[in-house]
Order: C-alpha cells, then sequence, then structure tokens
C-alpha cells in the first residue's frame, strides 16, 4: 500500500493526529512504510501511545503506536 520505506528516502508529507475530545495534531511525516513512520513535531508529547494518523491529502487512515520518542521526533508502528 505505501511505497515510502523508512530506511531509505526522506518524504515530507502533513499528517494528523486524530485526538479524541481535543484538538487533532499536525506532523510532518518523514518516513513512511507499510510497518510504520516517524513524524516530526514541535512536541513529541502531543502523540498519543495509541492514534489514527491520517495522511493528506489522500486522506489514508491508519491506526498504530508510538514506539520511540525523541525531541520533535516519533517512530510508530502500524497495526
Amino acid at each position: 500500500m505505501l511505497s515510502m520505506t523508512l530506511s531509505g528516502n526522506r518524504i515530507r508529507r502533513k499528517g494528523r493526529i486524530l485526538v479524541e475530545d481535543s484538538e487533532d495534531v499536525l506532523v510532518s511525516i518523514v518516513a513512511l512504510s507499510d510497518v510504520g513512520a516517524r513524524f516530526s513535531l514541535s512536541d513529541a508529547m502531543q502523540v498519543p501511545n495509541t492514534f489514527t494518523l491520517v495522511i493528506e491529502p489522500q486522506q489514508i487512515r491508519m491506526t498504530g503506536q508510538v514506539l520511540w520518542r525523541s525531541g520533535g521526533e516519533v517512530g510508530v508502528r502500524f497495526d
């Protein structure tokens, strides 16, 4: 489904994390594959441990879990 790799090309796609009862968290997707992604954002703690990501502009929805956080980056795996 997704053609970018985590270890290969760096990409820049817009995404948003859906947060129940709160404003969505906007992220920049810098690496993406079928199994996971790496996001860049101002505060990594804004991404809940489990989440739904919407990849713009295609409106692709993926659920996942945070694997790691470092500064303004988050590594995730998709369910």
